[in-house]
């Protein structure tokens, strides 16, 4: 049973959690709630590794609805359960002795209405520093559901006519607030590149890439991280890499860079590649660079066959200044696709 003494800090855990649904500057009320396990997928939803299923609406809605389902599990777990306990245990207080208890709890809410100036009811204390501001409308708008806040609810407001704390008011504002935070779930920040994450996660065969992206997702709640913009460019770069390698038909003969006369004098025949405006462009090359090209646009394509290893990981281009180098690394890629 909690000391009388501790009655003050109980009541004002509860009501007094800094919420930034409020301003567009304050901390993501999320923060530090969440961990890497909300993006946690089961086999049921694994197991649709097909490219094709990428675009399954059934398999993206699971995947949606079970991010949700893992959030409000984290809620409950790591918040709401506390909130339900320090307020049976201010009812156990009150019971024990309720008119110091409502005492107490007059002067502690008293003091905080008459000091504070910016503290939003119910908004997670962030590193202690919970003692900011009380905006005009942040507790009345809790209270009616954050409606848009008609005015500021004093200490008074929990109370009964008799100096008594009223229990009844303060549980209906904890569930409100409870349901407010399980409802702006899909309205963070960066709930869009959650949802293609978890739509696009089963693809992913690199472990460090999934920790690097959650950890990016979960770090972009806390303040003082990079700054959001920095932090979206990064993730969306992630999120357009390719989920899997582009195969290239080997029946044509990609890596055939000879001249229009060439092919003529030695009567070989590559059908409409001989018209394609990209690979005529990489014809216009010397007979020396067209061999390494060639050689470069053969092994790219037969490394593109499914469970074939890359022979290369990169190209080097080296040459003069002027010479094409960057021309050819650019027209390569885009002839083969």
């Amino acid at each position: 049973m909690p000391s009388k003494k501790k009655l003050s800090f109980i009541i004002l855990s509860l009501l007094i959690i800094e919420s930034s649904m409020k301003t567009n500057a304050t901390p993501n009320p999320y923060a530090h709630i969440f961990d890497e396990n909300i993006y946690n997928q089961p086999p049921s939803i694994r197991k649709y590794v097909n490219y094709e299923s990428i675009d399954n609406k059934e398999v993206q809605g699971a995947a949606i609805q079970l991010l949700i389902a893992n959030k409000v599990e984290c809620l409950e777990r790591r918040l709401f359960s506390k909130l339900d306990k320090e307020l049976q245990d201010i009812k156990g207080l009150m019971s024990d002795n309720k008119v110091s208890a409502g005492a107490k709890i007059t002067k502690a809410m008293g003091t905080f209405f008459a000091t504070a100036s910016g503290l939003a009811l119910f908004a997670f204390p962030v590193g202690g520093a919970a003692a900011a501001t009380v905006s005009r409308f942040a507790i009345g708008a809790t209270i009616t559901g954050m409606a848009g806040g008609a005015g500021l609810m004093g200490a008074s407001e929990f109370l009964l006519p008799d100096g008594q704390v009223d229990l009844h008011k303060i549980t209906t504002a904890i569930e409100r607030q409870k349901q407010e935070l399980i409802l702006k779930l899909i309205q963070e920040p960066i709930f869009d590149l959650e949802v293609k994450y978890v739509i696009r996660k089963r693809f992913y065969e690199n472990p460090l890439l999934e920790k690097e992206i959650e950890k990016t997702l979960i770090m972009s709640r806390v303040e003082g991280f990079l700054p959001l913009n920095f932090q979206r460019e990064f993730l969306e770069n992630c999120l357009r890499l390719p989920l899997q390698k582009k195969q290239i038909d080997l029946s044509i003969p990609w890596w055939n860079l000879m001249r229009d006369v060439e092919l003529e004098s030695s009567h070989l025949q590559i059908g409409d590649l001989q018209e394609n405006v990209l690979r005529k462009k990489l014809t216009y090359y010397d007979e020396t660079v067209r061999s390494s090209l060639a050689e470069a646009i053969f092994q790219i394509s037969a490394s593109s066959m499914p469970g074939a290893k890359s022979v290369k990981r990169f190209y080097y281009f080296w040459g003069l200044p002027g010479l094409g180098k960057s021309e050819a690394a650019k027209l390569i890629p885009d002839y083969l696709a």
